[in-house]
């Protein structure tokens, strides 16, 4: 009886193990001077200078499929002298952080796409604006989309307003498209995972922010996310799963025949 009471653990506490690997997945890594703000909510900086700040999905998804996403933005509330932006970013390592000021938090990550809502001017417009830049390369000169004001209606966002943005991903016509507060602002057509990740579909997505010599509070709220997650074997978790449950049953059978 003591062999099968033991069983009985392992069969719970192996349920227990599987569960938290499934919860697991939901989870967020947060770096630098990014933190949680609860209710699906990442502030990446505070009103300091020189900050810089990650929060990546924890799992890679693949761009074999579409993707829809939506998000509240925060980008502050001192205008002229408010900076540095924030950006949404596709990249292979789930731990990657950026150059602070002018980098967005990304600079130097690559490969990588980025979707950059640059509050502050360097070498670009001096209306805040987005644009779609390509492997960590914040220049003017670099992006592959844009710049185009962020917001079809003003040309500042640090307003104290939170506004919605949307990113999508078209797996068929590879085409990266970008609303802001409900109208299409960018789109970018290219097969990214050939020209880009080297065909390897598998990225971590996530936001990073910066600040510089000037600064605003810069957070995000996930309101929506559809995606498609990468699994080298289709599945696998639920194989993992299924494997230990038959193993543990075929254990008990034989403990319960000893007894």
């Amino acid at each position: 009886m003591k062999s099968f009471s033991t069983s009985v653990k392992v069969l719970l506490l192996s349920g227990l193990f599987i569960s938290q690997a499934f919860n697991a997945r939901s989870q967020y890594t947060v770096n630098g001077s990014a933190a949680a703000n609860g209710d699906d909510c990442y502030i990446l900086t505070q009103f300091v200078g020189n900050q810089c700040g990650s929060v990546w999905y924890a799992n890679l998804i693949t761009l074999a499929e579409d993707f829809d996403m939506t998000f509240q933005v925060y980008l502050g509330s001192y205008d002229n002298d408010g900076a540095d932006g924030i950006a949404f970013v596709m990249q292979p390592t789930s731990t990657a952080l950026g150059i602070a000021g002018g980098g967005l938090g990304y600079l130097g990550i690559s490969p990588s796409i980025a979707v950059e809502y640059d509050t502050w001017q360097n070498d670009d417009p001096w209306y805040d604006h987005i644009s779609v830049q390509r492997n960590g390369d914040v220049n003017y000169s670099g992006a592959v989309a844009g710049p185009v004001q962020a917001s079809a209606t003003s040309f500042n966002i640090e307003d104290n307003q939170w506004h919605t943005t949307r990113i999508t991903w078209d797996a068929e016509t590879f085409t990266l498209a970008v609303y802001f507060d409900n109208a299409l602002r960018l789109s970018y057509t290219n097969d990214i995972v050939t020209n880009t990740y080297s065909g390897n579909p598998a990225v971590y997505w996530g936001f990073t922010g910066s600040t510089g010599g000037a600064a605003n509070v810069q957070q995000f709220c996930i309101t929506s996310v559809t995606f498609g997650e990468y699994h080298e074997v289709p599945l696998s978790p639920w194989i993992f799963a299924l494997s230990i449950l038959v193993i543990l049953g075929v254990t008990i059978l034989r403990l319960r025949k000893s007894l």
